[in-house]
C-alpha cells in the first residue's frame, strides 16, 4: 500500500508526547518497517522541521535531528512537476478549496497512492470521488486536544 502523509502527520509522528502521535504512528508504522510505502515530496521534510520548531516549540537541533532520522526511513519521494501543480489549481478551483490541500490530491493522483493520511478533516470531502482513500488517524476527541498542544 502506498501512503501519502501530510506534513502535519509527519510532524506529529516525530513528537512522542503529541496527542495525535499514537494514531499517526499506528497508521505509518507499517511503512516505516517497509511493509507499506510512505510517499512524500521534495520540500515536505523541510516543512515538517518548520512545524516542529515554530508550531510545536521543539528546539531547532532536536527538530533537525528528528527530520534527519525520518529521512533515514524507507520513503518514496515523488517529483513535483509543473503538471501536478497545475492539477492542484484545477482541483482547488473545482472544489472551492485552498490549493495547498489540493496539492496533496494532485500529488496522490500522480504518485498512485492508495491512501492520504492527514489530521486535517478537510480531506474528507476532497477525497470522496478519488481512487484513493482518506484516513484521519485520530479520534475527534484527540483532535480537539490539538489546539492546546505546543
Amino acid at each position: 500500500m502506498r501512503l501519502l502523509a501530510d506534513v502535519n502527520s509527519l510532524a506529529i509522528l516525530l513528537v512522542q508526547d503529541h496527542p495525535g502521535n499514537d494514531g499517526v504512528t499506528t497508521e505509518l508504522a507499517p511503512a516505516l518497517r517497509g511493509e507499506d510505502t510512505l510517499v512524500t515530496f521534495g520540500y515536505a521534510p523541510l516543512r515538517v522541521q518548520w512545524l516542529l520548531t515554530n508550531e510545536f516549540g521543539i528546539d531547532q537541533d532536536r527538530a533537525e535531528h528528528a527530520v534527519k532520522g525520518l529521512l533515514d526511513q524507507p520513503i518514496d519521494f515523488t517529483q513535483i512537476q509543473k503538471d501536478v501543480v497545475q492539477d492542484a489549481y484545477q482541483i482547488a478551483e473545482y472544489n472551492g478549496h485552498d490549493v495547498y490541500d489540493c496539492y496533496y490530491i494532485a500529488a496522490a493522483r500522480s504518485a498512485n497512492v492508495d491512501k492520504i493520511i492527514s489530521t486535517d478533516t478537510d480531506f474528507r470531502g476532497l477525497c470522496d470521488d478519488e481512487d484513493f482513500h482518506y484516513l484521519q488517524p485520530v479520534s475527534d476527541e484527540v483532535l480537539a486536544e490539538f489546539e492546546s498542544y505546543s
